[in-house]
């Protein structure tokens, strides 16, 4: 036993030598420089679902009579089970029971509230939830796609119309998630004899921002006798002079347009899939509510598969950690172009 230690309670416990400092309220500060690098660390996507999700918290803690932080595990649980039967997924529930976690972690509340009760309700919904038909988006398949290109008031002689256009083309080619889209810069998009490189700084699944470069073929053009203007590369040509014949040579790719055709500042996330809305509601007898910013993105994948794209290939483009989705989607093809039903002769 040395001079440093002594026995508490059967437990060895150092103690400090004489003058030396023991643990101050300075130990336990974070400078406001660290704190903004901390804030950075979370996506931002991650951040407004977090607040979000905190706000909706404290509003039902309000009408419920309930301490929202502190919360108990019992508060926790009957939270999540407050959103399971006001119809959220289970994805929302594990997104709104990690921010609460969160702001207590961060105020100081390690470790609350306990979380085995509502782990429980999650289960439950889960298979609750198995029983029913999950609903997904629709994909804006290169079909579509052709369809939406076709409407009228699709006006390629706007700035609008071009921008809308190249972010189809590059959401559906790059199979790009809107967070992505939004995120590119003039220079994050490089014409090549062979097509596009589109560098993705960050994405969902490339969290510490290494990068990558996903490559987008050129397309056809009604210059070249094709009925459709679907090359990406002619695409961002136009779009580019636009923005140049504006005053717009560098920054944010896509920008919002006011009602005079003058461009602004970055596009939000939020407006990516009002524009998919807007346009897919201008085709007769599609309803733009079964379509959102993913429908880009899993248009890109449903098409490769059909066009017999494997789901290695679909992995590599789409970014996907796992070959699970890629697989869906092939699978999805495969159910009509091996269909056996197809050999009865109907």
């Amino acid at each position: 036993m040395t001079e440093l230690e002594r026995v508490v309670d059967g437990e060895i416990v150092v103690r400090p030598r004489a003058g030396e400092l023991v643990e101050t309220a300075a130990d336990r500060t974070l400078s406001e420089e660290t704190l903004r690098r901390l804030e950075r660390s979370v996506p931002e996507s991650t951040r407004r679902n977090y607040d979000r999700a905190l706000r909706e918290y404290s509003t039902w803690c309000r009408s419920e009579g309930r301490t929202a932080l502190p919360g108990t595990a019992e508060t926790l649980a009957e939270y999540l089970a407050h959103l399971a039967e006001s119809g959220r997924g289970a994805p929302t529930l594990e997104q709104h029971m990690a921010a609460i976690r969160t702001a207590h972690r961060l105020a100081g509340y390690e470790g609350q509230p306990g979380n085995g009760l509502a782990r429980q309700i999650l289960r439950d919904h889960r298979r609750n939830e198995g029983a029913r038909r999950v609903r997904r988006v629709e994909p804006i398949t290169l079909r579509l796609l052709q369809q939406i290109l076709d409407v009228p008031t699709f006006d390629l002689d706007t700035l609008i119309g071009q921008r809308d256009r190249l972010i189809l083309l590059l959401g559906i080619g790059a199979f790009l998630r809107r967070s992505e889209l939004v995120a590119l810069d003039f220079d994050d998009v490089t014409e090549l004899p062979e097509g596009l490189d589109v560098y993705i700084a960050k994405s969902k699944t490339d969290q510490e921002a290494t990068g990558t470069v996903v490559s987008v073929p050129r397309g056809r053009t009604k210059a070249s006798g094709e009925p459709f203007d679907t090359d990406p590369c002619a695409a961002l040509r136009r779009y580019r002079a636009m923005l140049a014949d504006a005053g717009v040579r560098d920054g944010a790719l896509f920008r919002s347009v006011s009602r005079h055709g003058r461009p602004g500042g970055r596009l939000s996330a939020r407006a990516v899939a009002q524009v998919i809305q807007r346009r897919v509601g201008a085709v007769p007898g599609l309803d733009p509510a079964v379509f959102a910013g993913h429908s880009l993105r899993a248009g890109g994948a449903t098409s490769a598969a059909e066009g017999g794209a494997d789901a290695a290939a679909i992995q590599a483009q789409g970014r996907w950690i796992t070959a699970a989705m890629p697989l869906l989607y092939v699978r999805r093809s495969d159910r009509w172009r091996d269909n056996a039903a197809g050999k009865i002769g109907f």
